[in-house]
């Protein structure tokens, strides 16, 4: 009987502490409630970024329409403190709401999510003027004592989207979405659940913009901007973006370029007539998973230019369809340019390369062809294999990246040089209907510079990415191996050799 009545006691003071916490939390911090800038200055001693052009608080700004928009969205160019505005929201929200929730959402969990925004959290609640009753996990934000049921939650879009349904919390749910450019339809639309309850709720997005005309992003910002309170900040108009870095963006990049109008202005970047590769599925490329590259050889694309001082010479080394890297270097002398191949190719033990035959690129493919490596040349102005499709070998190439990529069998690292150089390209046809692309010199005007890293990779992952025979010795030019078939076991191979 003592014992129940014990247990009992201990019960009811656990939940006269629950009860007090949340008071507690609330007599200190529920002042602002409707005041998110004022408590990110007395508060997090915190204070905002503004405009170049009107000295606006622009952070502040996006804050402080949380308070009545339900839905909030800020586009815009890289560098304006996007993570702190998404960081500065969850930490007044829950702190300001008793058992309230704050959930996450963006297309990368262990950059995004880990090292990006939660440690923008962890960083805030360090450096607040007052003592924070908050826990900063990788992924987590916990008020003490109070587990999920109050706190933050970061997720990946990635994944089973009936994971992201049914947050709910009796203080109010905050919905964030980080780079919202990235995340899916459907896991958009999942997370949206989380918003349908009777409490009080809101929800933030905030992202560099994609390409235009179609995802999530786009649609909150344009097609539905009425539903929406809308924010745009380009790079050039915040003080914390410097003047150097988007000027040199600009000469990298042009400034008609998608990727200068999308990562710099903050602007959707328009996909329009004839451009060959939209920004939007070049961003979907990036970081792509794929399956079954691990027993894959290495393959080189070779672009040569013999230069000093203009275009460079690049190796694209690619593992079936995912791009690995680049290497770019300027050399007038095409044996030094053999050399370098030679000695990248020692290193990464390749024995395969498609190279341009184009100009100075006849002597690289001769020289090592004499060092017996298996090199497949391309002249990007020959003939098609398709020529009732193509216009010559250039187009088709290009056209084959375009499917591949499509199909989502391709996967490039994270090198805004090599987008900019894919999204310059553009495409028409000629009148007899077939596939052509602008020359070089149409493209370099616009770009600024020749797009030498994608030629070198629409060289490795275009129809070259794929084994076109059946087995050849890697051991070298043994007589045995690339002479006569020894016992069936190998595939006699000579350059000129293509289909089997």
């Amino acid at each position: 009987m003592l014992r129940n009545l014990d247990r009992w006691v201990r019960q009811m003071r656990d939940e006269l502490a629950r009860i007090e916490v949340p008071q507690q939390i609330g007599d200190i911090f529920g002042e602002y409630r409707d005041d998110p800038v004022r408590f990110c200055v007395e508060v997090l001693g915190v204070e905002s970024a503004t405009r170049r052009t009107t000295g606006e608080r622009y952070q502040f700004t996006a804050l402080q329409a949380l308070v009545s928009e339900p839905r909030v969205a800020v586009r815009s160019g890289h560098g304006i403190g996007k993570s702190a505005i998404d960081a500065w929201a969850a930490t007044w929200w829950l702190l300001t709401r008793p058992l309230s929730r704050v959930v996450v959402l963006a297309p990368e969990y262990s950059r995004q999510i880990r090292a990006i925004l939660f440690s923008e959290i962890r960083k805030w609640v360090r450096r607040s003027k007052v003592p924070l009753p908050l826990t900063v996990f990788a992924s987590r934000v916990l008020v003490a004592g109070y587990g999920e049921e109050w706190s933050a939650t970061g997720m990946s879009a990635a994944g089973d989207v009936d994971r992201l349904e049914g947050f709910h919390a009796e203080g109010g749910v905050l919905v964030i979405c980080d780079e919202m450019k990235g995340i899916p339809q459907d896991a958009f639309d999942s997370v949206q659940g989380a918003l349908t309850g009777a409490e009080d709720s809101r929800l933030l997005v905030t992202s560099v913009p994609g390409g235009a005309g179609s995802g999530p992003f786009w649609k909150a910002c344009v097609k539905h901007a009425d539903r929406w309170k809308v924010h745009h900040i380009p790079s050039t108009d915040s003080i914390l973006v410097s003047v150097e870095w988007y000027e040199d963006r600009a000469r990298d990049w042009g400034v008609g370029s998608p990727l200068y109008q999308a990562r710099v202005l903050g602007e959707f970047a328009d996909a329009g007539e004839g451009v060959l590769f939209p920004l939007t599925l070049l961003e979907g490329a990036i970081g792509h998973e794929l399956e079954g590259d691990e027993d894959a050889g290495v393959f080189f694309g070779v672009d040569v230019a013999r230069s000093i001082a203009g275009d460079f010479n690049c190796i694209a080394a690619t593992r079936g369809g995912r791009l690995l890297d680049l290497e770019l270097w300027r050399s007038a002398d095409t044996m030094e340019v053999v050399e370098k191949v030679a000695h990248a190719a020692v290193a990464r033990g390749v024995k395969r390369a498609a190279v341009d035959v184009g100009g100075p690129g006849a002597g690289v493919v001769d020289r090592l062809r004499q060092l017996k490596y298996e090199v497949e040349q391309v002249h990007f102005g020959g003939g098609a294999s398709d020529p009732q499709r193509f216009r010559n070998r250039r187009a088709e190439m290009y056209w084959t990246l375009r499917e591949k990529l499509e199909r989502g069998e391709v996967s490039l690292p994270d090198d805004q040089e090599l987008v900019a150089d894919l999204s310059a390209l553009r495409y028409a046809f000629t009148q007899d209907g077939r596939i052509q692309l602008e020359s070089k010199d149409e493209v370099r005007k616009r770009l600024g510079r020749s797009p030498d890293r994608a030629d070198a990779v629409a060289l490795a992952l275009a129809e070259y990415a794929e084994p076109w025979f059946p087995m050849i010795a890697r051991a070298g030019p043994s007589e045995d191996a690339c002479g006569v078939p020894m016992d069936g076991r190998w595939q006699p191979w000579h350059p000129g050799m293509r289909d089997l």
